[in-house]
């Protein structure tokens, strides 16, 4: 268990790889990687650029994979929370 005010270095990181792991070494499973960045973004962050991060990375997941309507959708989300 990673204890976000304890952290030190970037955790947000953690999170991002292990989807970009799905991501490319999986195959693009893409659905796996989006629940991994879902559960990232649920989680409480030190500091708001780390989730902004995440968002990020999950918006470019989409881009890379030209589903572009998606990518929208979450930067979207981002905004409004």
């Amino acid at each position: 268990t990673v204890i976000p005010h304890k952290a030190v270095g970037k955790p947000h990181l953690l999170w991002v790889d292990f989807a970009r792991f799905y991501e490319e070494a999986g195959g693009g499973d893409l659905s796996n990687a989006a629940t991994i960045l879902e559960k990232a973004v649920q989680q409480p962050f030190k500091f708001v650029d780390d989730l902004a991060q995440v968002y990020t990375s999950w918006a470019e997941m989409y881009i890379r994979h030209k589903q572009y309507k998606r990518a929208l959708q979450i930067v979207q989300r981002a905004c409004a929370e």
